[in-house]
């Protein structure tokens, strides 16, 4: 099971490289919910230094598109030498229609597929694989696996997005309140509901609108022996933290400690769950 981490500096991907399996980053243009932006020129360094060092990269490319930024991520990958790409990571089928059969592609929907049949019915579209749905139980992600056709990604470590929202609601509020600092981009930003003041949910609003997160840790640590029997690829999360915190989580999930993740939990103060693992998702009609 190849363990994938996201990045915040590049200056820091040489270390990470020594533990993971590749990285995955992306550009604010056309991939939403990132550690940091980078640029084609970053871009290129990074996929020169990764293929250097034959590790993986993913160009992550999870944006809902309409036309014209269809044209412009095509006409910005031609910046990019996207022949040292393992793959582009996309949320929206439109762009699996539009690059299909010409790029490597991960397909990542998020919420969607929850069953064998859905999860693999891009097999014949160019699709190189696809992530499970980040609400599904251990015992559904095994039984996908055993059915998959292609590679099976999923998210296993991180803050888990639990809402989205193409309207720019931070700036919204920014306004109302008449707040003067940028809000934009931050990752400093939490909602504390009355009823839950113990619960501090991330919130970030990007170029593709806002986003609320779960305010605990998703973690599959203890899980890593069944899952690995299905998963090609772990996808390790470290937005709100940064590149320090991935290089800890990295060797915490190669040599698993339980006294080392709890100091890293205290130092991060920050609190682990198992998100969905063991508690199916279950929608009751009112009568």
């Amino acid at each position: 099971m190849n363990k994938i981490v996201t990045l915040f500096q590049e200056s820091n991907a040489r270390k990470l490289l020594d533990h993971a399996d590749g990285i995955i980053i992306g550009n604010a243009r056309f991939g939403t919910r990132l550690c940091r932006s980078f640029e084609a020129e970053e871009i290129n360094r990074l996929i020169a230094l990764a293929n250097d060092r034959k590790k993986a990269i993913y160009l992550n490319a999870n944006q809902l598109f309409d036309d014209p930024m269809i044209r412009d991520f095509e006409r910005f990958l031609k910046r990019i030498d996207v022949a040292g790409l393992t793959a582009i990571v996309v949320a929206d089928l439109g762009l699996v229609e539009a690059l299909g059969h010409t790029y490597e592609l991960i397909y990542n929907p998020e919420t969607l597929l929850t069953n064998a049949y859905d999860f693999n019915m891009l097999a014949d579209e160019g699709v190189k694989g696809a992530f499970v749905a980040k609400e599904i139980t251990k015992d559904d992600i095994i039984r996908i696996g055993r059915a998959k056709t292609y590679e099976l990604f999923m998210v296993g470590h991180g803050h888990l997005n639990m809402f989205y929202s193409k309207r720019q609601l931070i700036d919204t509020y920014k306004t109302h309140y008449a707040i003067e600092d940028d809000l934009h981009d931050r990752q400093d930003l939490r909602v504390l509901e009355q009823l839950r003041a113990e619960e501090a949910y991330p919130i970030l609003e990007d170029q593709a609108g806002t986003h609320v997160f779960r305010s605990r840790v998703f973690a599959t640590l203890d899980h890593q022996k069944e899952l690995s029997s299905v998963v090609d690829t772990l996808i390790i999360d470290t937005i709100f933290k940064d590149d320090a915190y991935a290089l800890r989580i990295l060797k915490l999930y190669l040599h698993p400690d339980r006294m080392q993740a709890l100091a890293l939990q205290k130092d991060y103060g920050e609190t682990w769950d198992e998100g969905f693992l063991f508690q199916k998702t279950i929608y009751k009609n009112e009568v």
